[in-house]
């Protein structure tokens, strides 16, 4: 029987992986093999397989991956395609079977280029050149696998940028149960600006602090779900500064926001997460961005301002609005 084999380091790329899975052929069996990046959720693969259901026959970390074991009908989706591991792991696959794809990992699908680097791209003549002297003349692996490799690409929306001769796939998402939407309460969504080097971090603890005194005026509670990247230090600084913030439990802090969303329907705010989109989109919940807000008080911050405008594009397309 046919093997599909999936590659994933997060809640987010488990939640489309297994989604993807469910919308396969039924004379094939899914695996899912995962690495560690900064944090290992496999306490929540399980939480998100026991509410959509298994989808995967087995879960198991990359280091038990025999490529030697992939054969030709075999079908390996991978998700970051940025990620040395995952760079590497292609190549390795691309010996073996030419069904590889790529499925859905966030925001950062649907950009041009890597979102905290924008001359990791295939659309960058200088990092084409790059990539071509460390693959040809040095014999290393490339910094990204262009969109074009890759035999199929599953996302929840089509990209913007795909050439004409790809084949995309939509991915059926989670559906919005009828539960009642909470008016007096939102979900708001960090974001690791500080880790990506993007912002200071005291700019970004007093921007908050400024931010949830305005919004406070319109919900009585806002949940806050920290970034898994985030430093655990500021996170109690940022919740020590905002009486009015509820800071969500571990196990839901890392589940995704689209299934936190899906159970308790409310107002979802960020800065640049996919979840704006989806919720906005496909769950018909009010998303709100608060990264303009945050570029307006930092206008000599190149860094954000360039951020800003990759993402701002995004916005715009799905209808993404601010709260004035």
């Amino acid at each position: 029987m046919k093997k599909n084999i999936f590659i994933f380091s997060s809640p987010l790329q488990f939640l489309f992986s297994s989604l993807t899975a469910s919308q396969l052929e039924q004379n094939s069996y899914s695996i899912g093999y995962y690495y560690v990046y900064h944090k290992n959720f496999t306490n929540i693969y399980k939480m998100i397989s026991d509410f959509l259901g298994d989808s995967m026959s087995i879960i198991l970390p990359i280091e038990e991956m025999d490529v030697n074991d992939i054969n030709f009908d075999d079908t390996v989706y991978f998700s970051n395609r940025y990620s040395s591991v995952e760079i590497e792991l292609f190549y390795k696959c691309y010996d073996k079977t030419t069904n590889l794809n790529l499925y859905e990992e966030g925001f950062n699908t649907y950009l041009k280029h890597h979102f905290n680097n924008p001359k990791k791209s295939e659309y960058n003549t200088i990092n084409n050149i790059k990539n071509f002297i460390k693959v040809k003349i040095r014999g290393k692996r490339p910094n990204l696998i262009k969109l074009e490799e890759f035999k199929n690409i599953y996302t929840t929306f089509k990209i913007d940028h795909l050439k004409n001769n790809t084949n995309w796939i939509p991915i059926n998402f989670v559906n919005s149960n009828e539960i009642q939407k909470s008016n007096d309460s939102c979900l708001f969504l960090s974001q690791s600006l500080v880790q990506d080097s993007l912002i200071d971090k005291n700019i970004f603890i007093d921007f908050l602090e400024s931010y949830f005194s305005k919004i406070g005026l319109k919900y009585k509670t806002i949940y806050f779900k920290p970034h898994p990247r985030d430093d655990i230090e500021m996170i109690n600084e940022i919740i020590r500064k905002n009486k009015n913030l509820k800071l969500l439990p571990e196990k839901d802090s890392d589940l995704p926001a689209e299934i936190l969303l899906v159970k308790k329907p409310m107002d979802v705010i960020g800065f640049s997460s996919s979840t704006l989109i989806y919720a906005n989109s496909l769950l018909k919940i009010t998303s709100y961005e608060c990264l303009s807000d945050l570029v307006k008080m930092n206008k000599t911050n190149y860094k954000i301002q360039s951020y800003y405008k990759s993402v701002k594009v995004l916005f715009n397309k799905h209808k993404i609005s601010k709260i004035n």
